[in-house]
Formats: C-alpha cells, structure tokens, sequence
C-alpha cells in the first residue's frame, strides 16, 4: 500500500485551522519570523523540526498540556 506524503506545512496549517489560530499569531507566541512559519505553510521552505510548531500551538492555546 502506497503512502501518502504531505509536505508539513499542510499539516501545520491543519493544525492551526483546528485551533482557530493564524500563523501570524503563533509566530508572535514563539517568538520566530512570521514569515518563517508562512513560507513553511506554503511549502517555500524546508522544515526538519515542524512538531514542535504544531505542538506550541496547542500548549500555547491550553488545549494539551506540557
């Protein structure tokens, strides 16, 4: 069976849309370039570490705990 691969900012995007947040704002929480977030989003830019992004965000709107 063949897999299916997502580049991560879809799936960053997935999770932000669940949290009702945009990449903008997480940006500012994290303390990283907005545009750094965005490109990752778009698929302009290459992202090894993009968990713990998707991961902020929950832990940054209270919705997981740390």
């Amino acid at each position: 069976m063949a897999r299916i691969i997502i580049h991560p900012g879809e799936h960053l995007a997935d999770e932000l849309k669940a949290l009702n947040m945009g990449a903008n704002e997480l940006a500012k929480e994290l303390g990283v370039p907005s545009n750094r977030l965005t490109e990752i989003i778009r698929g302009w830019r290459a992202s090894l570490v993009i968990q713990p992004y998707a991961w902020a965000a929950g832990l940054a709107r209270g919705r997981i705990s740390g």
